[in-house]
């Protein structure tokens, strides 16, 4: 078969690099101490390599967030059966998909960009997994050079993100900052002879995860006992509410914290509802308060 009559396909999907080796086989040559008759060889070499269109994805995973930091830590396992949607970040779902056993899910979206935003939302939590970590909804800012977007996560904890502390320093009552205070959470029990001195408690408010918490309200009740009445003290200083929604811990208003008396004569400090970040270096706020023991 002549040469120009041959014919062969070389056929790669998607190759990294092509390289081809090809050596011509010489028919009819001999050698001898005369002249040296041989043939010249023309070749007809066509390949091709087929390139289907990419097509852009969008994956992530539902997980247990097992310590409630907003993080896919190592060892934090998937949840499986959990609705995950994809929207055009104005209320419209374009798909909808069901997280696998192992908490990944996926969407194909095709070869071509079908539009410049886009957002994965998580609607609904597992019956057991109530508190979410991370923000529900994901915006992806999309790009026609971009095509595999990976790593959108979404936390849910049986633990809440808020977490409360209460700390407490013994004073004279005379204090008139309260934040000035060196505050322990170790119990202070006053005896009969230091039934003049004071006890000022600051509670905190932590938001541990990464998504912000809106309307926090901090409610602490002033019990008392067969040995003493709890008194909240005024007469130097009134409670305040510093750090909250996004301000620095040195931020405080006397406007945010209250208190009312019930007719069983127990004080109520209440705080007006606040909010506390998902990032940042202001994720937590504090209540502080001076109370004065009535020894029975």
């Amino acid at each position: 078969m002549h040469n120009s009559q041959s014919s062969y396909i070389i056929d790669i999907i998607n190759p990294a690099s092509v390289t081809i080796d090809y050596q011509a086989i010489m028919n009819g040559s001999s050698q001898s101490s005369g002249n040296t008759v041989g043939e010249t060889v023309n070749e007809w070499i066509t390949f091709g390599i087929t390139s289907p269109a990419p097509f852009y994805s969008i994956s992530g995973k539902v997980y247990h967030d097992a310590n409630a930091n907003g993080t896919l830590d190592s060892g934090e396992t998937g949840l499986g059966g959990v609705t995950v949607k994809l929207t055009d970040c104005n209320g419209t779902t374009k798909n909808t998909t069901t997280t696998a056993s192992d908490g990944s899910y996926s969407f194909n979206l095709g070869t071509s960009l079908p539009s410049t935003a886009l957002c994965v939302v998580e609607p609904n939590n597992l019956p057991n997994y109530l508190f979410d970590t991370t923000p529900n909804t994901i915006k992806l800012a999309l790009s026609n050079t971009q095509y595999s977007y990976p790593n959108n996560n979404f936390g849910d904890s049986t633990i809440s993100p808020l977490t409360l502390n209460k700390y407490q320093a013994a004073n004279d009552c005379n204090i008139t900052n309260l934040t000035t205070l060196t505050y322990s959470k170790q119990p202070i029990s006053l005896t009969k002879e230091q039934r003049g001195q004071c006890i000022a408690y600051r509670i905190e408010a932590v938001n541990t995860g990464s998504t912000a918490l809106t309307n926090v309200v901090i409610n602490d009740p002033l019990m008392n006992d067969a040995q003493r009445v709890n008194k909240l003290y005024t007469q130097s200083a009134q409670p305040t509410l510093c750090g909250s929604d996004n301000t620095s811990s040195s931020t405080c208003d006397t406007k945010k914290a209250s208190y009312n008396t019930d007719e069983q004569g127990v004080t109520t400090i209440t705080t007006s509802g606040f909010g506390l970040p998902g990032s940042g270096n202001n994720k937590s706020a504090n209540l502080y308060f001076n109370t004065k023991y009535q020894i029975k």
